[in-house]
C-alpha cells in the first residue's frame, strides 16, 4: 500500500511524497517549478520529521517564488517518529482517504512500531474475541487461549500468550471461575478487557465395598455402593452382616473414603460366626449340656421286671414273712441321690413273738477288731462302678425301731448277679458268726 501526498502550484505539481508501508523510507520528488509566486519569498509548504523525543530529523520549506531543483530525496522514518505536512493553500492530493483527516491544511502522522503511518491520536485499540462462557467437566483439561483471538488495525493478528490472561481455573474443584484477556498493540494501544466465565461441573464417581466370606471361598455375602462428587470425602463404618464375624478389610484406618476420578473397590473379609449351640460337647467333659443335666445310671437304676416272681429276687433269709414279700414295682424309680442300699440279715425287723435271745445283737464296743464286719464291696462288671457298703452302719439298724427297719430292701437285679449273691452270702455269714458267738457266751 502506498501513502501519497501531492503538492500543486499554479503551474502544476511542484513536489510529491510517497511512503511504502513497512519499508521506513519516505521518498520526496521535486519539480523545477515555483510553488506560488503570489506568496513571494514567504513560506508556502513545510515538511517536518521529528523523533519520539521531539528532535527534528528532517525539514523542507517551500517558498512561493522559489523553484526547487528537480530530483528525489529519501527520508528515513523510524517507529515513533512524527511526520507533519503544513500548507497554506491546502493539500491537493492525499491517499488513501484514511490519511486525509478533517483538516485540509495541516496533516500530522505517527510512525507505528510496524512502521505504518496513521493520523496522530487515531490509533485504534486491538480487539479481542473470546467466548463469553465455557463449561468443562471436573478433572478435564482447560486451555484458556483456546478459541481466543486478537486483531489490530495496524498490526493485524496479534499473538496471545499466558501473559495476556488474568485468572486461573481449578479443573479439579467444581465451581465458577472468570478469565480476563487484554492485549497491547505495537503502538501501545491496549485492548478493552474481555472476560470469559468458566464453569467446572462436578463429576459423580463411585466407591464400592464388597463383603466376602473367607471361609466360603470368598463368596460375596453383601455389597454397598457409595456415590459422591470427585475429590470429596465421606466417613464410612463397617456394618457386619448377621451371622458373620469381621476378619479384616483394606478400608482406610480413619474410615474416610475419598471419591477419585476412577471408581474404587474395597473388600471387607468375614467369617461365619460360631453359635454356642453349634459347639460339639466333649465326651470327656463333665459339664452339663444346655438341654439339662444327665445322671449316670447305676446298676440299681434299672427297673425290676414286674413279671418276675418274688422267688427270683434275691433277699435276705429271715424267718419273718416280710422277707417273702415281693418287691413293689413302683420302687423301681431311681433315687435322686443315686445311692444304693443292700439288705443285710441284721436289718430284719423284730418279731414280737420272738424272744430277745433270738434277736441278733450288734457286737459291743469291747469286741475285737476281728469281730467288726468290714465294708462290703459289690462290683458291677457291666458298668465298672463299685459300690461300698459300710456293714457296721448296716448292722446298727437292728437297734432302730421295727417300723424303721429296711429288711425288705432288695438287691439290684442288674449287673453281675453272681457278685451280688457272693456279697449277700458273706454278709449272712458275718451275721451268723456274730449270733453264734453271742450264744456261746450265754452258754
Amino acid at each position: 500500500m502506498i501513502d501519497q501526498w501531492e503538492f500543486n502550484g499554479y503551474g502544476g505539481s511542484f513536489a510529491s511524497y510517497r511512503y511504502l508501508n513497512n519499508d521506513g523510507t519516505l521518498l520526496a520528488t521535486f519539480t523545477n517549478r515555483q510553488p506560488n509566486t503570489n506568496y513571494g519569498a514567504n513560506t508556502y509548504v513545510t515538511v517536518t520529521v521529528a523523533d519520539a523525543n521531539g528532535n527534528q530529523t528532517y525539514q523542507k520549506i517551500f517558498y512561493g517564488n522559489i523553484a526547487e531543483t528537480a530530483g528525489t530525496t529519501a527520508i528515513k522514518l523510524n517507529a515513533g517518529d512524527i511526520l507533519t505536512f503544513d500548507t497554506h493553500d491546502g493539500m491537493q492530493l492525499v491517499a488513501p482517504k484514511s490519511l486525509k483527516g478533517s483538516s485540509s491544511r495541516k496533516f500530522v502522522y505517527e510512525v507505528t512500531k510496524n512502521l505504518h503511518l496513521r493520523l496522530a491520536g487515531t490509533n485504534s485499540q486491538p480487539i479481542i474475541t473470546a467466548p463469553a462462557t465455557v463449561t468443562i467437566k471436573q478433572g478435564s483439561t482447560f486451555d484458556p487461549l483456546a478459541d481466543v483471538t486478537a486483531t489490530d488495525a495496524n498490526d493485524g493478528t496479534l499473538t496471545l500468550t499466558a501473559a495476556n490472561v488474568a485468572g486461573t481455573v481449578d479443573v479439579n474443584t467444581p465451581g465458577t471461575y472468570s478469565i480476563t484477556y487484554t492485549v497491547t498493540d505495537s503502538d501501545g494501544a491496549i485492548s478493552d478487557p474481555v472476560t470469559t466465565i468458566v464453569t467446572v461441573e462436578a463429576v459423580k464417581t463411585q466407591i464400592t465395598i464388597n463383603y466376602v466370606a473367607d471361609d466360603q471361598n470368598e463368596t460375596q455375602v453383601a455389597s454397598q455402593t457409595l456415590t459422591g462428587d470427585m475429590g470429596t470425602t465421606q466417613s464410612y463404618t463397617i456394618s457386619i452382616p448377621e451371622n458373620y464375624e469381621l476378619v479384616g478389610s483394606d478400608l482406610p484406618a480413619d474410615g474416610l473414603l475419598t471419591f477419585n476420578k476412577q471408581p474404587i473397590i474395597y473388600t471387607v473379609h468375614l467369617k461365619t460366626a460360631v453359635k454356642a449351640s453349634d459347639t460339639p460337647i466333649d465326651p470327656g467333659s463333665n459339664t452339663p449340656s444346655d438341654s439339662g443335666s444327665q445322671s449316670a445310671a447305676l446298676p440299681s437304676d434299672i427297673p425290676a421286671d414286674s413279671n418276675n416272681s418274688a422267688a427270683d429276687k434275691p433277699s435276705v433269709p429271715d424267718s419273718s414273712s416280710s422277707a417273702d414279700t415281693p418287691a413293689d414295682p413302683s420302687s423301681d424309680t431311681p433315687s435322686d441321690s443315686g445311692s444304693q442300699s443292700v439288705a443285710l440279715p441284721n436289718d430284719t425287723p423284730a418279731d414280737s413273738n420272738n424272744s430277745a435271745a433270738d434277736k441278733p445283737s450288734v457286737p459291743d464296743s469291747g469286741s475285737s477288731v476281728a469281730d467288726t464286719p468290714s465294708p462290703l464291696v459289690i462290683a458291677d462288671n457291666s458298668t465298672n462302678q463299685t459300690v461300698a457298703i459300710d456293714q457296721t452302719s448296716a448292722a446298727s439298724t437292728s437297734n432302730r425301731p421295727a417300723n424303721q427297719a429296711t429288711a425288705n430292701q432288695q438287691l439290684p437285679h442288674t449287673g453281675n448277679q453272681n457278685s451280688a449273691l457272693l456279697g449277700l452270702g458273706l454278709s449272712a455269714l458275718a451275721a451268723m458268726l456274730g449270733i453264734g458267738g453271742k450264744r456261746l457266751k450265754q452258754d
